[in-house]
């Protein structure tokens, strides 16, 4: 979360108005909110599976969540270096 909040900090520097200035403060913008959400969302599911490990009484339904839980959590992870626009839609999706 602080590396997403120290990401913000050129955006909000004072600069003079071009178009490649306006374009690059907008892609910064979106890049952020993808960030964002996707810290948000990965904290989300990541609770949401350890609830159902709690609750589960059968170990090897555990260890499903558990391996369930990695690969959601690195394939988010992944997604939002490679493809932060994409991984904005999966993010929205999930959330809906």
């Amino acid at each position: 979360m602080v590396a997403v909040a120290l990401a913000a900090i050129p955006l909000l520097q004072a600069k003079a108005a071009s178009p490649i200035t306006e374009a690059s403060t907008a892609s910064g913008i979106l890049l952020l909110t993808a960030g964002v959400m996707t810290v948000s969302v990965v904290i989300a599911v990541r609770t949401a599976l350890d609830i159902m490990i709690w609750l589960s009484p059968f170990p090897f339904v555990d260890c499903l969540f558990q391996v369930v839980k990695a690969i959601i959590t690195g394939v988010l992870v992944i997604l939002a270096i490679w493809a932060p626009i994409a991984a904005l839609v999966v993010n929205i999706l999930l959330i809906i």
